[in-house]
């Protein structure tokens, strides 16, 4: 992202907002620390969001990386297979979280969405998608996973650790 324009007076303006979301997982989580901690060390200023579950490992992960500007837990549940009822609620939570990734992505302008996918990214990367948003796609496994499938249709850029990531 490029540097803030000159003489632009909100706090969300001193650096290039973005936002990040990953969770359920370190193996999500952490790369996108170290792309946060990347960024930082370019730009001491940069704001940064970050998007997760609202689970005790995303918290707990989270919570000792000093340079988010604001953790924003979802509340999103995978469906039990067993249960039929658990799919109408899916919906309702997705739904839910859409709205409050669409306004805290144009609170603060946003101008870019990095993910390294899982389900709690597509939320956050539809809403990203219908604000305009650029979305980034870190796809960090051989083989996708249905949601990062999905994102991908989204994305403006991917990138890959695997060369034969690239045939999904």
């Amino acid at each position: 992202p490029s540097p803030p324009p000159p003489g632009c007076g909100s706090p969300w303006c001193s650096a290039p907002p973005l936002s990040v979301v990953a969770g359920r997982s370190g193996g999500h989580i952490v790369p996108c620390l170290t792309r946060i901690d990347e960024l930082v060390k370019r730009y001491p200023r940069y704001q940064v969001l970050f998007f997760s579950t609202d689970g005790d490992i995303d918290k707990r992960i989270i919570g000792t990386n000093e340079h988010i500007t604001y953790h924003i837990p979802l509340r999103l549940r995978p469906p039990h297979k067993a249960s039929w009822f658990s799919y109408p609620l899916l919906v309702i939570q997705s739904c839910i979280a859409t709205i409050q990734s669409m306004y805290w992505l144009r609170r603060t302008k946003t101008r870019q969405v990095v993910t390294t996918g899982g389900y709690i990214a597509l939320p956050v990367c539809i809403a990203a998608r219908i604000l305009r948003v650029p979305i980034e796609l870190q796809v960090l496994d051989v083989v996708p996973g249905k949601s990062l499938l999905y994102i991908a249709r989204l994305a403006q850029s991917i990138s890959v650790c695997f060369p034969e990531s690239i045939d999904y």
